[in-house]
């Protein structure tokens, strides 16, 4: 048994919503970056690349069962509504200038700024629907907090039974080490892609630290402590900030290279992991508090 009641039929369908959102804004980041190079005039369309942050994030937070992550990604959700709204906007005036002042380059301008407007209107779009979910998920979970509170009180001690908390701890670790294990193969790759950048910035060389930590998380998840808890996540925020730094570097750069491109995607995915790991890991020291040490399964 486990005090956390289970999702319902429509927290599901929530969650997954959520998900839909996040993975349709990334393919129009894609979209962007597919077009961008066929114009040349000036834009701030540039800005929409920075989904490739949040996104993952959100996606993550469709697999949380947390009232504040949900309340705190609803709040996050509004930031990206507004500056898309803004370049939807922005793109807007620039047709209806033309239109009101015709010039030679005219017909261009508005072609342009008129891809930008769609592009940043479907964006806007797909944030509102993104908001009104993580709004609805986070309501949801504040009803479940209460079931759960509900459930402690009515359970009833007995020396025979293992307390639903240290069941969840065990299935936490076991949580931690398959993230660590399916996250190895994308550090190797990510190491072989980027160390070609590294050798022209120094910085790259910060951001490929993430293998070492799967590589570590992997190998003590069965014997975590709260030791080796607090080592894996400092080294998870230490990397994760790497990371982000050197996703803002290489959105300013460009990706003008597959192997640039392959480590853009990962970068994505750590962001995603990073999350992951690090809420599990949170959740774990929460219970080593409670008991004070572990029990192995």
């Amino acid at each position: 048994m486990d005090f956390r009641v289970v999702d319902t039929p429509l927290i599901i369908t929530t969650r997954n919503l959520i998900r839909v959102s996040a993975l349709t804004n990334l393919f129009l980041v894609a979209i962007y970056l597919s077009i961008e190079p066929y114009f040349d005039g000036a834009h701030v369309s540039w800005i929409h690349q920075f989904h490739v942050i949040l996104q993952p994030l959100i996606l993550f937070v469709s697999l949380a069962d947390s009232t504040i992550v949900s309340r705190i990604a609803a709040y996050m959700a509004i930031v990206p509504c507004v500056f898309d709204a803004g370049i939807a906007w922005l793109n807007y005036i620039a047709i209806y200038r033309c239109f009101a002042e015709p010039t030679a380059t005219c017909l261009d301008v508005a072609w342009e700024k008129g891809v930008w407007f769609v592009l940043g209107f479907s964006f806007f779009i797909t944030d509102l629907f993104s908001f009104l979910r993580l709004s609805s998920l986070e309501s949801m979970m504040v009803k479940k907090d209460k079931l759960e509170r509900q459930a402690r009180i009515e359970f009833q001690e007995d020396d025979t039974k293992e307390d639903p908390d240290l069941i969840r701890l065990q299935v936490n670790f076991a949580k931690l080490r398959n993230m660590h294990i399916f996250l190895i193969p994308s550090g190797c790759i990510y190491i072989f892609t980027t160390i070609g950048q590294a050798m022209s910035n120094w910085f790259y060389w910060l951001t490929m630290g993430h293998l070492f930590v799967d590589l570590y998380g992997a190998s003590v998840s069965t014997i975590h402590t709260k030791i080796s808890l607090y080592i894996m996540i400092g080294m998870l925020a230490l990397f994760a900030t790497m990371n982000i730094v050197g996703l803002v570097w290489r959105i300013t750069e460009g990706t003008q290279s597959l192997a640039a491109e392959i480590a853009y995607l990962i970068s994505m995915l750590y962001i995603f992991g990073d999350a992951v790991l690090v809420y599990y890991g949170v959740d774990c020291l929460r219970k080593i508090d409670k008991y004070g040490k572990i029990k192995s399964s």
